[in-house]
């Protein structure tokens, strides 16, 4: 975080902007793809299913927050 934008190197940025949403935000991982404890070891919140993320997400903010949904997240600029 002390590295400023400008004078990161290559590929450093995407951690970067990761850090900073996770500083501010919960991230739910859905995939059954990958071992969930090095999402949640990563300081993510991981589950196999879209309901369970729903349920999670639920847990965090209640039933009545807004929740966004960023399908296939590394093609996807959410603004």
């Amino acid at each position: 975080m002390a590295t400023a934008r400008e004078a990161t190197i290559p590929d450093q940025w995407a951690t970067q902007i990761m850090a900073r949403i996770q500083l501010r935000h919960s991230v739910i991982f859905v995939t059954d793809q990958c071992d969930h404890r090095m999402l949640t070891d990563m300081g993510f919140r991981a589950t196999a299913t879209l309901e369970g993320a729903l349920a999670a997400a639920e847990d965090i903010v209640g039933p009545r927050a807004k929740i966004t949904v960023v399908p296939d997240g590394v093609a996807v600029i959410v603004t």
